[in-house]
This record gives structure tokens, sequence and C-alpha cells, in this order.
């Protein structure tokens, strides 16, 4: 008696398309297979096909339900995207001062009902291009660069300074975005911008978005965000940049100092490529 497979757990499934190819492969017919199957002609001629355009990988169980990091409908992913760009968590009633995986999530479900898991946001933040960056390690492995310098004599001190003060090492990463994906979000232009975070050795980071190039003001502001999200002090490692050598910001670091301390990277540094934090 012919059976439908549809009614079958999905892995059973997976295995009755896996036997049919093989079998049609090795010069059975299909009424063959199907009639060893137990299933329909129809069936086994539609997984036919189905292996002749995509393949074994056409062979697999679908999952059910929206795929993993497409959870949000166009315009809900345009609306997050839009506060991530014009607000900070604490201004639409969230925990964070600066915007995290956590927060990102809780903006979601305040937003829609719908939760996330933060493998899900992270895919998220990638794809809108808000992903903290942090330096690769393997940069500072050139022997007698200024940077391989830095790395063995320098980073070091910095971080047994940082234990003896109790204070927290932190990368300061700044990026810009563009609209190079507005074409898949329907709801609006998306204006470009710049995304500054840090990033900790253990891969926790955080981040603002700023439209346009960040600003001293909006530098100093950010800052102090951080440093009031953290809840400790901040030794923060940071590129050569000029935004760091304004009076205004000089002065306010100063002011600043039992909160914030900062540290530059060597010059070659400066425009050091980046990887995904892995966290």
């Amino acid at each position: 008696m012919e059976k439908d497979a549809r009614s079958l757990p999905a892995e059973a499934q997976e295995n009755l398309r896996r036997r049919a190819i093989r079998a049609i492969l090795s010069g059975a017919k299909q009424t063959e297979v199907a009639r060893i199957l137990g299933v329909t002609r129809q069936a086994v001629a539609g997984w036919v096909r189905a292996h002749r355009s995509g393949g074994a990988e056409a062979l697999k169980t679908k999952r059910q339900g929206r795929p993993p990091g497409k959870r949000l409908q166009p315009w809900q992913s345009a609306h997050v995207l839009k506060d991530l760009i014009r607000h900070l968590p604490d201004e639409l009633g969230l925990d964070d001062l600066l915007w995290t995986r956590d927060s990102v999530a809780q903006l979601v479900r305040k937003k829609f009902g719908i939760r996330l898991s933060r493998w899900t946001v992270r895919r998220y933040l990638r794809f809108w291009g808000l992903l903290v960056l942090r330096p690769r390690r393997r940069l500072f492995a050139v022997d007698n660069s200024p940077g391989s310098d830095w790395w063995e004599k320098e980073y070091p001190q910095i971080r047994r300074w940082a234990r003896r003060e109790k204070a927290r090492v932190n990368w300061y990463i700044a990026s810009s975005f563009g609209a190079e994906r507005e074409q898949q979000q329907p709801a609006g232009q998306i204006p470009a911008g710049e995304v500054t975070g840090v990033v900790t050795n253990r891969g926790k980071w955080c981040f603002m978005v700023t439209k346009g190039k960040l600003s001293a003001e909006e530098l100093r502001y950010f800052l102090d965000r951080l440093v009031r999200h953290s809840g400790r002090k901040i030794f923060l490692i940071v590129p050569r940049d000029p935004v760091f050598d304004i009076p205004s910001t000089e002065e306010w670091l100063a002011e600043n100092a039992a909160r914030i301390r900062l540290f530059s990277l060597p010059e070659e540094s400066k425009a050091a490529p980046a990887r995904e934090e892995a966290g």
C-alpha cells in the first residue's frame, strides 16, 4: 500500500528520499522504486527533479517556519534599524545605556512580541553592518614592527595596570556603514553613518550609531555612557585618530581620569584589518 511520506518524521522523510535517489542512480526505474519504498511514483519523480536541480542538498528536510535570522518581516527589520540609529536603549525604556545584543533583543520583544536568540540578533547586526569588530591579534605578530613591540612590551603593562586599578580593558572600534542593503529594507532610506563601539578581551561589546562621521561632542557623549554602562573604570585602547587630540576631548578626558584612561595603538595599527567578534 502506498504511504504518504509527508506523514513520516523529518529524518525518515529525508532517508526515504536519499534511498530513492541512490536506487535510481544505480539504474532502477522510478515506478519500481516507488513500489519498493511504498510511495507514489509522483513523489519519486518530484525527488528526482529536486536532486537534478539542487543536488544532495535539495533532499534535506526543510525547517518549518521562518529560517534563523529571518524572523522579522522586512518592515519590522527597518523599524528596529531606525531605532538603533536614532535612539539609545534607555531612551526607549530599556535597561542599557549603549546597544548590546541583549538590548536589541529586548527592543524587538517590546515592539513586536518576538523573541530572538542572541545568535539571531548577531546575524541581524552583521546584516545591517552594525556588528562590532575587533583587531586580529596576529596583526601584532610581525617581528620588530611597532605593533609587535607594543604587544610584547606596552600591552602587558596596560593589563597589569588595569588589574591593579580593577579597570576593564576595552578596544575602541569605529566603522562606517552605508546603504548597500537598502534594497532589502522597503520601509525607506537608511542613512549612512558610523558605528562606535568597544569590545572586551572576553568578547563582550556595546555600541552606538551616529548619522555621519562621529564628532568630538558625540565621542565625549559615547565615552561618558561607556563608563556608566560598564560600572567600573575603563582602560580604552584606541587607534591614532585626530578626534582624540581635539582640545575639548583632551579636557574632558583629564576631568574624567578617575573613570577612563586612553592608550594609543602604534601608528601602523590605525587602519588595521579586523575580524568579527566571536562571542
